[in-house]
């Protein structure tokens, strides 16, 4: 059933903001949603994920569909830029949301990091068909303050002069949070339940030596209110950007956690927290997505 998503972004591009929402029938939800959907009312769902996939944008596509059929509203935060809020609204009530989308997020549809995959445009598309759901974009923050610049007076031999005086990780902390303030601004007392889909790493509820002591954007989300899925697969590949190369990589699977008799898409707790995660997202084998806008039309 996740085929559905895969394919409805190409399919709605006219009237996707007036159409009624699918019946869950319709949504192909994962197995073991309904025990997520009812641990998580009222809480963040973190989907911690490897940018650049197709499955992973369907399947929680097909997650929100079917949990915004229940009471109250949804919230979704996606890991871009606040600046493109207005295009997305914008978008929402164009007859031709694929076409606004692409000219007013471009910058984002060339990024080579997962991010600004096919896979995530058509995703934008579909969440525009659910009644109740409402999108923010939460990756918020402000590079020049950060470096102690202004708008006005910083210049390319300023920003790089601050870059290089940096100290370790600096940038990674502001980032994730300002990314975790930016979600609890938004989860107001009007919404039901909040579905975050982030890179990894920032999903995770404990640091990571590579980075220092940085605080991971789920570290700084209230700890009582958040559950963080990471995403667990069979080998195939993802769409990903390394050394300066970007393309189709192949990787090995990850099932651990995940039950052996376990062939489906399927959401999960683990017995434990597991490298600062409470559960599990298993998406079956990786196929890669790549950037919406190809480098021949950048």
């Amino acid at each position: 059933m996740l085929r559905f998503f895969l394919a409805l972004g190409a399919l709605c591009l006219v009237g996707c903001a007036s159409s009624p929402s699918p019946d869950v029938s319709d949504c192909g939800p994962p197995e073991g949603w309904q025990e997520m959907a009812k641990r998580a009312e009222g809480r963040f769902l973190i989907f911690g994920e490897t940018h650049g996939t197709n499955e992973m944008p369907a399947l929680v596509t097909s997650y929100i569909c079917t949990v915004s059929q229940q009471e109250g509203r949804t919230l979704v935060g996606l890991e871009y830029a606040p600046e493109f809020d207005d295009v997305f609204a914008e978008a929402r009530s164009a007859d031709d949301p694929r076409t606004v989308l692409l000219e007013g997020m471009a910058r984002v549809w060339r990024q080579t990091d997962g991010r600004g995959s096919e896979a995530m445009l058509s995703m934008l598309i579909n969440l525009m068909a659910f009644e109740n759901v409402y999108v923010v974009f939460f990756d918020a923050v402000d590079i020049l303050a950060v470096m102690g610049l202004s708008p006005e007076t910083a210049t390319a031999e300023s920003f790089r002069a601050a870059s290089e005086a940096l100290p370790p990780f600096v940038m990674q902390k502001a980032r994730d949070k300002a990314m975790a303030e930016a979600l609890i601004e938004a989860f107001t007392d009007q919404y039901a339940r909040a579905i975050v889909l982030v890179g990894g790493i920032h999903a995770s509820k404990q640091r990571y030596e590579f980075l220092g002591d940085t605080d991971n954007m789920a570290m700084l989300l209230p700890p009582d209110q958040t559950i963080s899925l990471e995403d667990r697969h069979d080998a195939g590949e993802a769409w990903v950007q390394v050394g300066g190369k970007a393309g189709p990589r192949m990787s090995r699977g990850n099932r651990a956690g995940v039950p052996k008799d376990v062939a489906e898409p399927t959401l999960g707790f683990f017995d434990e927290e597991t490298n600062g995660f409470d559960g599990f997202v298993f998406i079956g084998a990786r196929t890669a997505s790549p950037p919406a806008l190809p480098r021949q039309e950048q």
